[in-house]
């Protein structure tokens, strides 16, 4: 295939932050109407606008959304300011899951849900959230792994000082904003973080990997990495304009360096491979905690 025609542009770059900045410019205004129905509209479309953010995030911390580094950052940054993700640890964490792929507990992204007793109370919890849509886990992905100082200090020392300036600005910047956001935006926000949390344990949750221990091991290479994801797939409009090509995650594991917005030019899928639909209606039926916790070869069940 061409390489020309998987490469990142500053046209494709330039159209999906206009309409992620057209969708929040609509849904900030929609939210300040006394009619319901608009409102609520409003507040809809204001979800997609941050789930969009959340896709540009991911692409700008691969440098791949326009081709040009600086702007990446910078983009990444605003990104971050709507999906409540410090950027500067979003890019280093990710780059640290997509070197350590394969490796659940050297992968920075899973090492807190290696296998491990689940109290009777923290299953409850975990499982009750999961049953009735509660996005307990995209909340909880946030926090404890990219607003986790002190573990990310333990991580990555040379990075705690751009770490802590990036957290302690977006978390002035919430401070600020947060009445105004709980007012009129508030809807948005939990939409989209109900729409993520199945989506972001579809991608890697109850699928076979290895454990290092205390052994030297290789980071696996982005060709071996297909076995250990698994693709949801979108509607192909929501996946081209929303997502970004988010949902083809075999492809992008074993391409880190091609925009996802561009993976839609390869024919064939790599990995596990499901639709949205069918993912959620069988995922819905295990409890949270063999979902998270347990893989296939443990609990019997192929999701």
């Amino acid at each position: 295939m061409n390489a020309g025609l998987l490469a990142a542009t500053k046209g494709h770059a330039l159209s999906y932050t206009m309409m992620a900045a057209g969708l929040s410019v609509i849904g900030i205004w929609t939210s300040f109407s006394k009619t319901w129905p608009v409102w609520i509209g409003g507040q809809v479309l204001f979800a997609l606008a941050i789930t969009q953010w959340f896709a540009i995030l991911h692409e700008c911390g691969h440098k791949t959304f326009s081709g040009i580094r600086y702007l990446d950052i910078a983009l990444g940054h605003l990104a971050g300011i709507f999906c409540l993700m410090p950027f500067e640890t979003w890019r280093v964490v990710h780059h640290g899951h997509h070197l350590w792929t394969g490796w659940r507990d050297r992968d920075p992204t899973t090492r807190g849900i290696v296998p491990r007793p689940i109290g009777r109370y923290e299953r409850m919890i975990f499982n009750s959230c999961w049953k009735w849509w509660i996005p307990v886990f995209s909340v909880a992905y946030r926090l404890t792994i990219f607003w986790n100082l002190s573990q990310l200090r333990r991580w990555y020392p040379r990075r705690q000082v751009s770490f802590a300036i990036n957290i302690l600005t977006l978390s002035v910047i919430y401070l600020v904003a947060g009445p105004w956001v709980l007012k009129h935006a508030g809807l948005a926000l939990l939409l989209h973080l109900t729409v993520m949390d199945p989506i972001l344990l579809s991608q890697h949750s109850h699928i076979p990997q290895k454990f290092a221990g205390n052994a030297v091991v290789r980071p696996m290479k982005t060709a071996e990495q297909d076995v250990f994801t698994r693709s949801v797939l979108f509607p192909p409009w929501i996946s081209k304009w929303i997502f970004l090509g988010f949902d083809l995650h075999g492809l992008h594991h074993v391409y880190p360096q091609i925009p996802g917005y561009r993976l839609h030019r390869f024919n064939q899928m790599v990995g596990t491979t499901t639709s949205l639909g069918v993912w959620i209606k069988s995922a819905k039926r295990v409890p949270a905690h063999v979902l998270i916790f347990q893989n296939r070869d443990q609990s019997g069940i192929e999701i």
